[in-house]
């Protein structure tokens, strides 16, 4: 995976390249959970190089019915909670509405 610059990183598969959009330094304006299992997380600016199924540039999703998915609310919990800034790469795919998922966090001090 190419370094984390703020723009889509190339990954490439068997037979082709996908483009895998990130966003650098941020921090969560906002996290917002429902009843479904989704938590919407909005950050504090917006990010270019969005997948075909959104237009979301704030917001991304997190599945907190999976262990994956409550590790990441766990870690965006810690990083909001503490006013840390993030870096998120997303999955380049939307699984609730029109949001792309979370793939990885990472934290800053």
């Amino acid at each position: 995976m190419a370094a984390l610059d703020g723009t889509p990183n190339p990954v490439n598969s068997d037979s082709a390249s996908v483009f895998i959009p990130s966003i650098l330094n941020v921090h969560i304006a906002s996290l917002v959970p429902n009843n479904a299992g989704v938590l919407q997380i909005n950050l504090d600016t917006a990010r270019t190089g969005l997948p075909a199924c959104t237009t979301a540039t704030y917001s991304f999703s997190v599945n907190t019915t999976t262990l994956a998915g409550q590790t990441l609310a766990a870690t965006l919990l810690t990083a909001m909670g503490s006013n840390l800034p993030i870096d998120v790469i997303g999955t380049g795919t939307c699984e609730f509405a029109n949001l792309e998922a979370v793939g990885i966090v990472s934290l800053h001090r």
